[in-house]
């Protein structure tokens, strides 16, 4: 696989869309059971309005007279039965209606048609959407090749098909083949994760949220959110020796512009790897960082490197 970027900013960036793609696994389960809930809710009221609406066409039947005096031709008046009043007793007429059955409300029962399942699907599917062609825009920043954007996208979860002699819920469905996939297409990151990890071995590290430098067990610690911190998270995404230019730590690191950097702003970087190198040298017993000219690139003495491949 040819990167566009060092190895090392390679698998920090696959990192992180593993930690996303986990992520949505979580959003995407914690969506479908809240619909689960709310169709639940959904369909109580449904039963709940239908017998009331039930109960008021029993009363209105029963408030209707039960003989209607109709004027015949001649002028007689005769008395008829009411049409509009039930023919029979309440008890008659329960029995006559059909009861609401207690069936499940996923298999849409007693003329349950959900309102909320469909356009909750349709937010659900997006919602994966949206981040499978981010990952891939992603991946093609990463690689130069085509071939891991196509596993990526290519990758697909077993299909459900499972039925039984009710049928499935089409929602379920959905949810299952989505899911699925998306695992499916984590799995291909964490692979690529393992393949450009695995081509990486230094003992040196930096563990971002915690401002830390790590050799071995040796732990140099950082003040969080400082000129140091910041251009340490900036340099170890690059391999050990990468020379990277001053203007591109500055717009990097410190999120500066790079045609207003200025011999001030060389200073700032500057005094940052100056401290950084001063604590580590203490600690480590060497200096991490190396000026050449207008770059800096992070360094291990040449004993460490030699052990390393």
């Amino acid at each position: 696989m040819r990167l566009k970027v060092s190895s090392k900013a390679a698998v920090q960036a696959i990192d992180a869309l593993v930690k996303a793609g986990t992520n949505m696994a979580q959003l995407l389960r914690s969506m479908y059971e809240q619909l689960d809930k709310d169709i639940e809710t959904e369909h109580e009221e449904y039963v709940t309005g239908a017998e009331e609406k039930r109960q008021r066409a029993i009363k209105a039947a029963q408030s209707q007279p039960e003989n209607l005096k109709i004027t015949m031709s001649d002028g007689s008046k005769v008395s008829i039965p009411n049409p509009a009043r039930p023919i029979a007793s309440l008890a008659v007429i329960e029995a006559l209606m059909p009861s609401i059955p207690s069936m499940p409300s996923f298999l849409g029962g007693d003329g349950f048609i959900s309102k909320i399942a469909e356009p909750r699907m349709e937010e659900f599917e997006q919602q994966y959407a949206d981040w499978r062609d981010k990952t891939k825009e992603l991946l093609e920043d990463i690689f130069m090749d085509f071939t891991p954007v196509h596993t990526f996208m290519d990758a697909r979860g077993e299909f459900y098909s499972e039925t039984s002699p009710f049928g499935r819920s089409w929602r379920f469905e959905k949810y299952i083949n989505v899911t699925r996939t998306l695992d499916a297409k984590v799995a291909v990151l964490i692979g690529f994760y393992e393949a450009l990890a695995e081509g990486i071995r230094s003992p040196l590290t930096y563990l971002p949220d915690q401002a830390k430098i790590c050799f071995y067990d040796f732990v140099c610690p950082l003040t969080a959110d400082t000129n140091e911190s910041l251009l340490c998270g900036f340099m170890f995404g690059f391999s050990i020796g990468e020379k990277v230019e001053m203007e591109d730590i500055f717009a990097g690191a410190f999120h500066g512009n790079k045609e207003d950097f200025c011999g001030k702003d060389r200073e700032t970087i500057k005094n940052a790897y100056d401290g950084i190198n001063r604590k580590t040298n203490d600690i480590f017993g060497f200096p991490i960082l190396k000026k050449e000219g207008t770059t800096l690139c992070l360094t291990l003495p040449s004993r460490v490197a030699a052990n390393l491949t």
